[in-house]
């Protein structure tokens, strides 16, 4: 009869070899320069909303009402303004959808919740 182990059964388990003194350091360098650059990200995200902001806000605020002087001149012909129906409707449509579409794209990526890159 052969004896039997009761414990021959049991997974061997193995601990991880200790990290080498130098590879920790590295890889908290490595962090804390991750940690640095994304700090870095951060504070250029404030600095851009900051500058960018007011601009895109007044960008839409001056924006709007020159395009209403310019169809109140077209309406009421003040100076002998005047501009075909093609040329008012692209003025009206196209570029206020540029200038509005600018502000939604600044807006979004200045003020977004998620990270994008």
């Amino acid at each position: 009869m052969i004896p039997v182990d009761p414990d021959a059964d049991k997974e061997i388990t193995k601990e991880p070899p200790a990290e080498e003194p130098e590879a920790k350091a590295r890889k908290e360098q490595a962090d804390l320069a991750n940690t640095e650059l994304e700090n870095t990200s951060k504070r250029q995200d404030i600095e851009a909303r900051a500058e960018y902001a007011p601009k895109s806000f007044w960008l839409i605020i001056l924006w709007l009402p020159a395009v209403y002087v310019v169809v109140l001149f077209q309406g009421f012909h003040y100076f002998g303004f005047h501009l075909s129906d093609t040329a008012i409707g692209t003025l009206i449509g196209t570029t206020s959808v540029n200038v509005l579409g600018l502000f939604g794209i600044v807006a979004r990526y200045l003020f977004s919740r998620s990270p994008q890159r």
